[in-house]
């Protein structure tokens, strides 16, 4: 066989066993506020990492504020993870620099989704003070997840409840007393790339009235193992303003992941 042809073949064949690699397919994985507020159902592979570095802008009342919140989760179990946050906020102008505290975070999908059933998924969070963007104490949240799929098309529905006192809020990645968001995304299969909206409600912890706002997103897959993320959100009515998320997130094994069969 001529030496042309036996590279064409290897060359081949490397790209299906790339294509063949779970993290493949990881722009699929909607992460929580990466790049919309909402998530999907399924949790990363078993015994795989992955880490996070999202950044993120908003705007409102003619003042800017920075987020930088890295991350990693751990496939800890099948259908699960566990995961760590490190929230810091700045201003626009990047002075007052300060961490928000740590927030440590479980999510288990409690079932394969069928033709007749999505697939549903529990997150538990512990927000813990730490850092002068912090609050007071500890604030737990509960989540709900729902996810249903119809080829490219994928819904999401997700519903939050915080309990804690609002002195316990931190600065930045704070939630509300109440959320619920729904979500849609569509895969472009050929470009590795997922595009999502987004409408969003909540009931911030203090006295401030319920707001809601509507947002956007896309996350592409850079590499086998790397994507990137953008988004763009704003508030309705008396909301937030303008924010904007960046971020890029690797996934790596420092042993075997499984294969799930619910993608």
């Amino acid at each position: 066989m001529p030496v042309v042809a036996r590279s064409l073949l290897l060359a081949g064949a490397l790209a299906l066993s790339a294509a063949a690699l779970p993290a493949q397919t990881d722009y699929r994985n909607l992460d929580d506020e990466r790049p919309v507020r909402s998530e999907d159902a399924w949790a990363i592979e078993f015994r795989s990492w992955e880490w996070m570095m999202p950044f993120h802008y908003a705007r409102h009342a003619g003042r800017g504020e920075v987020e930088f919140t890295p991350e990693v989760m751990w496939g800890a179990f099948p259908n699960g993870l566990v995961g760590l946050k490190l929230p810091f906020r700045a201003s626009d102008r990047l002075g007052e620099a300060a961490a928000a505290g740590p927030r440590v975070f479980a999510l288990v999908s409690l079932n394969a989704e069928t033709a007749h059933a999505p697939g549903i998924a529990l997150r538990a969070d512990a927000i813990l003070p730490g850092g002068g963007a912090s609050g007071d104490g500890v604030l737990m949240v509960g989540k709900a997840i729902a996810t249903r799929t119809w080829g490219r098309f994928r819904t999401h529905a997700n519903a939050s409840v915080t309990v804690g006192r609002a002195s316990n809020a931190p600065e930045a990645d704070t939630p509300g007393r109440w959320s619920a968001s729904l979500a849609a995304d569509w895969t472009l299969m050929r470009h590795s790339t997922l595009l999502i909206a987004e409408l969003y409600s909540a009931r911030p912890l203090g006295l401030a009235d319920q707001h809601w706002e509507i947002g956007a997103g896309l996350r592409r897959q850079v590499t086998p193992s790397l994507v990137f993320d953008a988004g763009v959100a704003h508030g309705l009515g008396d909301g937030p303003g303008l924010a904007l998320t960046l971020g890029l997130s690797r996934t790596f094994s420092l042993g075997t992941p499984s294969v799930r069969g619910d993608r």
